[in-house]
């Protein structure tokens, strides 16, 4: 965890950091161990499998062992365990996470997996509950019509 701090040449004290950082750094590094797979795992499959018709391309990717890996020895150092640590990981980003927490939703360990469920549905309910940012009745600008409150200057005919 304290890696970054010292390969910049700082003294650092894991206890020090604050387990809402500490959440937020392992959720980037989560992230990218995730992309890296997809991308390894895209790289991999034929191009012309889903289409030659033997079921090869159509098959989904295996459950990402490199996540599971870094999430387990994470989970070992964080206080309350892997439980703890997927509801930290879906308070500290909660826009970049749910890829993530549907990977470690085929976790080999009950509890986290269904930990991981959990807050992904959790989730996607608060995306659906939130406000879209417009005022409720605020009027927008469509196709060429003027804006409330705007006057638009009427073209002249040219014979």
């Amino acid at each position: 965890m304290t890696a970054p701090l010292r390969t910049l040449g700082h003294r650092a004290d894991s206890t020090r950091v604050p387990e809402a950082a500490r959440a937020t750094y392992l959720a980037d590094r989560f992230e990218e161990i995730r992309l890296a797979a997809a991308l390894t795992h895209r790289m991999a499959v034929r191009p012309d499998a889903a289409d030659d018709g033997d079921g090869e391309g159509a098959q989904p990717p295996e459950r990402n062992a490199a996540l599971c890996a870094a999430f387990d020895e994470a989970a070992a150092g964080w206080p309350g365990g892997g439980q703890a640590l997927v509801a930290a990981l879906a308070v500290a980003d909660p826009y970049a996470t749910p890829p993530v927490l549907e990977e470690l939703s085929g976790h080999v360990d009950a509890t986290v997996a269904e930990e991981a469920r959990r807050a992904l549905r959790a989730l996607r309910a608060e995306a659906h509950a939130r406000p879209t940012g417009r005022a409720k009745g605020a009027k927008t600008a469509s196709r060429g019509r003027p804006q409330a409150g705007k006057r638009s200057k009427k073209k002249r005919k040219r014979h």
